[in-house]
C-alpha cells in the first residue's frame, strides 16, 4: 500500500491545479485516470484511450471485474470512487480517512479535498478497485 501512497504523492505534486482544457468543468474522468495512472496500468489504459465520461469508465471497470458497490469497508487508497448515477469520480487518497484527489467543477481544476462523503449533491455509489491493478 505504501507504493500507492508514494505514487499518489508524486501524482499530486505533478497535477494539482491542472485543468482539463476541452471542458474544465467536466474533467473528473480525466483527473481520476491521470492520477490513478501513476500506480494502475488499468487507469493508465483508460487515460490513453481518452475516456472522459463516467459511464464509459464504469462500464469498462465492470467489464474488467473492477467495479463494486460502494462500502467504506471496501475502500482503499488509490481506488476511484463513483458518485450518484455515474455522475462524478474522484481518487480516494486515504489520508485523514476521507481525503481525495479529483476535479473540482466549480473551480475547473484538480484539487485535493478533505471529505469524499458528499460531492455537490451526489453521494458515493460505487468503487473502481484501481488499488488492485498492478
Amino acid at each position: 500500500m505504501s507504493e500507492i501512497r508514494n505514487a499518489l504523492d508524486i501524482a499530486k505534486e505533478s497535477w494539482l491545479g491542472a485543468s482539463y482544457e476541452p471542458d474544465c468543468h467536466n474533467g473528473c474522468c480525466w483527473a481520476a485516470t491521470i492520477i490513478a495512472s501513476y500506480y494502475s496500468p488499468w487507469a493508465a489504459n483508460e487515460y490513453n484511450l481518452g475516456v472522459v465520461y463516467v459511464p464509459t469508465l464504469v462500464n469498462h471497470a465492470k467489464n474488467d471485474n473492477l467495479y463494486i458497490t460502494f462500502s467504506e469497508n471496501n475502500l482503499e487508497p488509490g481506488d476511484i470512487i463513483v458518485y450518484g448515477d455515474e455522475d462524478h469520480v474522484v481518487v480516494f487518497e486515504g489520508d485523514n480517512e476521507t481525503s481525495y484527489i479529483g476535479n473540482s467543477s466549480s473551480r475547473g481544476y484538480i484539487v485535493n479535498g478533505s471529505d469524499y462523503h458528499y460531492m455537490g449533491g451526489v453521494y458515493p455509489t460505487g468503487i473502481i478497485k484501481t488499488s488492485y491493478c498492478k
